[in-house]
Parts: structure tokens; C-alpha cells; sequence
């Protein structure tokens, strides 16, 4: 294996690893605030403990809901087809399947 390769597997994996890392730390900043304003929380009626049960939910919930979203309209594609035009090896590619589209 290349060491290009190697990198790129890390880089990979280091990517999937710290967005699930993100996702634990922004529950642990979600429950951490709850906790940080208690008291405003209960001066309003609301109950800290509710609250550090539901928010968490409805944080992942939010989240899932959101990628759906995303998923389904294309905003991710369409940013990496952006990000792909900058980089000039998967332009080269690109040019080449329009060439070959168009032959066809």
C-alpha cells in the first residue's frame, strides 16, 4: 500500500471518528447548559430533569432530520460538486465522463 493510500485511509477514518465525537461532545454541551441555567429553567416551570432527557432527543432527532432533509434536496451534492471543481484531478475526471457522454 502507497503511502497516499495510508493517508487517505486515516484522513478517512479520523473524518467518520470525530464526527462522532462531535456528537457526543455537543449532547455533553447540550446537557452542560441545561445544567448552567437549572435555575431559570425551574423559575419557569420547566423541570431540569424533563429537560435533560428530551433535549438530547430531540437534538439526534434534529440532527437525522436535518441530513434527511439534506438528502433529499441535494445540498450535499451540490457542495461536493463544488468542492470537486477545485480540485483539478476530479476535474480532469469530470471533463473526461462529459466527453464520453457526449460521444455516446
Amino acid at each position: 500500500m502507497s503511502l497516499y493510500k495510508l493517508f487517505a485511509r486515516l484522513k478517512a477514518r479520523q473524518t467518520r471518528g470525530g464526527a462522532w465525537v462531535q456528537l457526543f461532545l455537543n449532547i455533553g454541551i447540550i446537557t452542560a447548559n441545561i445544567a448552567l441555567f437549572s435555575e431559570w429553567f425551574d423559575h419557569h416551570g420547566i423541570s431540569t430533569t424533563s429537560l435533560l432527557i428530551v433535549a438530547p432527543v430531540v437534538y439526534v432527532i434534529g440532527t437525522i432530520a436535518i441530513g434527511y432533509f439534506d438528502e433529499r434536496r441535494g445540498i450535499w451534492q451540490h457542495e461536493l460538486e463544488f468542492s470537486s471543481n477545485l480540485n483539478p484531478v476530479m476535474r480532469d475526471i469530470q471533463d473526461r465522463l462529459k466527453s464520453l457522454q457526449e460521444r455516446l
